[in-house]
């Protein structure tokens, strides 16, 4: 199995300098061999282009203009091709699955309604790999065939065998200790526009993976104002609105500056550009720590995980023009927009699926068009004529009144077992009717996940004592953390 783990790297300028130098060198080489892949005919095969490429850059190491080359590790050389060469095959399989030509076509009819000039080469370059400027995020690849070497009980690095070392921060309670590490796969330097560096360090494992039996089950709902309904609970990532705020004040005052010298970029403008770019990096951070703590809490607390197929893609697109002219809501579908990706679906997405193979739990994606919110998930009944605004409604059947978050994620769990085939008694448990209260008839888990105390002999069948104590461990895991918690 392999993992990686990033630690923030500690340096003086000096060493600043000597890593600065090594992305210069393999960003002039992804660029020297992009351009020379691209001056190749389509006559000559994949295969060959990379071996053409790999001879080109090195007949330049040998001349005098390409003796600088020599500062960077000769590994990253090579990296730096196979990348290449993982970018066209991913864009030439765009191409055979006419991902291109879609976009082609959807931007065509779309300059057609808004009398925008159609331009073919704004729609290839999202798919093809691009030229590398200095002012994006700088990387670079080493590994131990090339002579890098790493010490983890004292936190150096090497690039070679005669380098003095880079340090990094870690301690003897990192997870990277946890794991019994075969060897180790390569080491990622890289920088971020705010001009931190980082170390990220690939391990192969000879971990085997235990898998657990289905005692606790949990079904995930996304949301637009919230970030994911989970577990009885409304979870939801720390309000940004602040950070939006700081953000705006100071792209309105680098844009007046900007004006007001006649389109020239000062070094008071390039400062602000700065301070955005760190406030934008700290809202980034702030996600992706967040996301961690919530996945990390789901997949300790359950033992299997259902989740919805949404295409974020889809419904995160632009608000289409009315053929009569007429007004398409764009600032509102704007703000729905920002609230979708604000709320990360596609990354918790990706965490539970690896971190669920990890723990041997079980991760189960249900079908794009199944109808979780509008299912009655007592007796089944749907309701067709629900929409977006509609939080709370009941059924005509059964008479029970649902919440539309916590009736979307019973049904995702319920469906999620049925799609994975589990044979676990827990699954008839979780469906069958038990209960009255308030004159509203629930389930077997909506009891369990409501807000009242639990205990054993509240629950009558010792069976979802696991999905209980499941529950109890995931709302201690994350009381204490900045995510926001609403039951």
């Amino acid at each position: 199995m392999n993992k990686a783990y990033k630690y923030r790297l500690i340096l003086t300028d000096e060493e600043k300098k000597r890593l600065d130098t090594c992305f210069a060198v393999s960003r002039k080489q992804w660029n020297m061999a992009l351009a020379h892949w691209n001056e190749l005919g389509k006559d000559v095969s994949i295969g060959d282009k990379v071996k053409i490429c790999g001879k080109f850059i090195t007949q330049y190491k040998s001349t005098v203009e390409g003796a600088w080359m020599f500062e960077a590790p000769s590994r990253a050389k090579a990296y730096v091709i196979l990348d290449l060469k993982a970018a066209f095959v991913k864009y030439y399989a765009a191409i055979k699955n006419g991902d291109v030509a879609r976009k082609q076509a959807k931007y065509k009819a779309h300059c057609e309604l808004t009398g925008k000039v159609w331009k073919q080469k704004i729609h290839d370059s999202a798919y093809k790999p691009k030229f590398k400027s200095w002012s994006d995020e700088q990387s670079f690849r080493v590994d131990e065939d090339g002579g890098a070497v790493v010490n983890l009980s004292n936190g150096d690095v090497f690039l070679s065998k005669r380098s003095t070392p880079f340090r990094f921060k870690v301690k003897p309670t990192d997870k990277i200790f946890d794991n019994p590490i075969k060897k180790f796969c390569a080491f990622t330097f890289s920088r971020t526009k705010t001009g931190r560096y980082y170390l990220s360090i690939g391990i192969d494992t000879d971990e085997t993976i235990v898998e657990r039996e289905t005692k606790s089950v949990v079904g995930l709902d996304f949301g637009a104002k919230t970030m994911a309904q989970v577990a009885g609970y409304k979870v939801d990532l720390r309000d940004f609105s602040r950070l939006d705020f700081q953000i705006k004040k100071l792209q309105l005052k680098a844009a007046s500056k900007f004006e007001a010298n006649g389109k020239e970029r000062t070094k008071n403008y390039l400062k602000l550009q700065d301070r955005i770019r760190r406030l934008n990096e700290r809202k980034a951070n702030i996600r992706k720590h967040e996301t961690h703590l919530l996945t990390n809490a789901i997949t300790s607390s359950f033992d299997f995980v259902a989740i919805e197929d949404l295409n974020l893609k889809g419904m995160t697109g632009k608000a289409k023009p009315k053929e009569d002219g007429g007004r398409n809501n764009k600032a509102q579908k704007a703000g729905l927009n920002r609230s979708l990706l604000n709320n990360n679906g596609f990354e918790i997405k990706r965490q539970l699926k690896y971190k669920m193979e990890w723990n041997g739990g079980k991760y189960q994606e249900i079908g794009r068009y199944f109808p979780s919110s509008k299912l009655c998930s007592v007796c089944g009944e749907k309701h067709i004529s629900l929409e977006l605004k509609d939080r709370y409604w009941n059924c005509a059947s059964c008479g029970t009144t649902h919440d539309r978050d916590f009736n979307a994620e019973i049904n995702i769990a319920l469906e999620g077992l049925s799609v994975a085939g589990v044979n676990t008694p827990l699954k008839k448990c979780l469906s069958d009717v038990v209960t009255q209260e308030e004159g509203n008839k629930t389930t077997k888990l909506q009891f369990i996940l409501s807000s009242k105390p639990l205990s054993e002999s509240t629950i009558g069948d010792k069976r979802l004592l696991p999905q209980v104590l499941a529950r109890s461990d995931f709302f201690n895991r994350l009381k204490n953390t900045t995510l926001r918690i609403q039951t």
